[in-house]
């Protein structure tokens, strides 16, 4: 019953147009930049994952991108040291703005893609990818908005 109210969120949610079974031409090309920016047999795991059938699952208009993978992936799951919980920056140019985007892994996958600005600001618009560097969980974009809605240790036991 789980796997069938699983898949029908996730057509409603391509039907409201934040989610897509592919990623958009954007997230393609910061995500290919952050794979190509890691050490071969990780980079080769992370291109086994996105090859396999998954779910984009767009929320805040596309600024936070998460992917949900069917079934079970664990061939392809990165065993290494610190790919349970780690953040690459990708820095990127659209047009002649520079920004930041992010790659995360959790769990030895890859998470989710993130970005400052929505969706529709990267529609028709050139995008350059300036360099890749190793970041910190807590910088991802998701958990700014978790600290800016729950403060710095929120307490979540009531």
């Amino acid at each position: 019953m789980t796997g069938i109210l699983t898949e029908i969120n996730r057509y409603l949610h391509f039907l409201c147009g934040s989610g897509s079974w592919r990623l958009l031409p954007h997230e393609e090309a910061i995500l290919d930049a952050c794979i190509a920016h890691l050490p071969k047999e990780v980079a080769e795991l992370a291109r086994g994952q996105m090859s396999q059938k998954f779910f984009m699952e767009r929320m805040t208009d596309g600024r936070i991108n998460v992917i949900r993978p069917y079934g079970n992936m664990s061939a392809d799951i990165i065993r290494l040291s610190g790919f349970d919980d780690r953040l690459y920056k990708v820095r990127i140019k659209v047009d002649a703005k520079t920004m930041t985007a992010h790659v995360t892994f959790n769990k030895g996958r890859v998470f989710s893609i993130e970005t400052k600005k929505p969706t529709k600001y990267f529609k028709g618009k050139r995008l350059q990818v300036l360099g890749v560097a190793e970041g910190r969980s807590s910088e991802t974009y998701t958990h700014v908005i978790d600290r800016s809605e729950h403060g710095e240790k929120p307490d979540f036991s009531e």
